[in-house]
């Protein structure tokens, strides 16, 4: 099972503690990031992605990485919560939501970061990470192989 931790931030100049969840404008100057990997699996009118970063990638068994998820609140929405699921050998998806409940404006950009352990267990993976309201805000997803 992939463990995680969430951390919602804007860039600040204060680090954020691994139980912080914060959220705010973030005004980034390169909205591209360095290692993206996978891709848009549920674009919708509400939430852009630019892209998801896993680092360091590729996973090692129990590997600890920092995922950093960064895009633009096209249209003003409550957030309830950002959901991470996995799928392990094409079985089953797990899924693990962690709230949020909070308000972002038209306009806002956000990075949403999470703390990532990733399985010991050999074999092929898919995780995508989600935020919902209710409905279905976006979606991305990328695949990995634990040996």
């Amino acid at each position: 099972m992939l463990v995680f931790l969430i951390l919602l931030s804007l860039t600040s100049s204060e680090p954020l503690s691994s139980l912080d969840l914060q959220t705010t404008p973030n005004s980034l100057s390169n909205p591209y990031l360095s290692q993206a990997v996978g891709s848009n699996c549920g674009a919708s009118n509400i939430y852009q992605i630019y892209g998801v970063d896993v680092n360091p990638w590729p996973p090692t068994p129990g590997m600890t990485a920092l995922l950093t998820m960064v895009g633009l609140f096209v249209q003003g929405t409550f957030v309830q919560e950002i959901v991470l699921g996995t799928c392990y050998n094409g079985m089953v998806w797990n899924y693990d939501p962690v709230d949020i409940n909070k308000s972002y404006p038209t306009g806002a950009e956000v990075q949403f970061e999470m703390i990532v352990t990733f399985p010991n267990e050999a074999g092929s993976y898919i995780s995508n990470i989600q935020i919902t309201a209710g409905v279905h805000i976006c979606c991305w997803q990328f695949s990995y192989n634990i040996s």
